[in-house]
């Protein structure tokens, strides 16, 4: 059992009483659906969640709203996500703590939880490839999730806010709210550090290398190899073996 929510469009009128839940096992596969519910409880309060007990955690869900009156579903689907597991509310709950108060307030979970996802894919693709999921990633390097997924929050309100800025001039009054361009700087110089700390710490992925046997060569066989010495037959031939 799992459980799915959601968040329901302004643009999706009060006609649409309905929410169908449809739900696959493939992003890209076939959806059926799994339940229809009110898309308001007794005391006229928005649903936006629900317990499915056939879906787990790799199950991939789309909504729905139905208007049970004309018969008619709205155009367009959302998609539905998951409840947060334990180490993503506790993760979350760092990326928020240095969170400056003038995104904070404009933050979603869903915001915080895609932006902490797109940190870990960040982190996997970083040669060399790593495979790593929230679950089993090493606790010593999770301050690279948290620094990735500010930087990410950062790039996402940078030009709402950017936009907001303005000048303002009155009788040798100047007013000039310029966010957009230091939260640009500040996600360029988180961005350089993330990275250049990043290159080092995947070092300690790497596969070491591996040698081909551990025959012994004596300093006096240099005159007994021939020309085809990358061959490791000939090295064995050149022994006697």
């Amino acid at each position: 059992m799992v459980e799915v929510r959601w968040t329901k469009p302004a643009c999706v009128g009060t006609e649409f009483n309905k929410t169908r839940i449809f739900r696959s096992v493939e992003e890209q596969g076939r959806y059926t659906l799994a339940v229809e519910i009110d898309s308001v409880d007794p005391n006229g309060n928005p649903v936006s969640r629900y317990e499915d007990p056939g879906g787990t955690r790799q199950t991939f869900y789309i909504i729905r709203f139905f208007d049970s009156a004309n018969q008619v579903e709205y155009s367009e689907y959302i998609l539905g996500y998951l409840e947060l597991t334990p180490k993503e509310k506790r993760l979350i709950t760092y990326i928020v703590s240095w969170v400056p108060d003038v995104l904070r307030k404009d933050l979603t979970e869903a915001d915080i939880a895609t932006s902490l996802r797109l940190s870990l894919y960040a982190f996997n693709v970083q040669p060399p490839e790593t495979y790593y999921s929230l679950d089993n990633f090493p606790e010593q390097y999770v301050q690279y999730l948290i620094l990735g997924a500010q930087i990410n929050l950062a790039l996402l309100k940078y030009l709402k806010l950017g936009i907001r800025d303005f000048s303002y001039s009155d009788m040798g009054l100047t007013l000039n709210i310029d966010r957009g361009t230091k939260m640009a700087k500040a996600a360029e110089d988180l961005g350089n550090m993330y990275h250049k700390t990043l290159g080092l710490v995947k070092m300690n992925f790497m596969h070491q290398g591996v040698g081909l046997g551990t025959v012994p060569l004596p300093i006096s066989m240099g005159s007994s190899l021939g020309r085809g010495l990358l061959n490791v037959l000939d090295i064995f031939n050149a022994m006697g073996r």
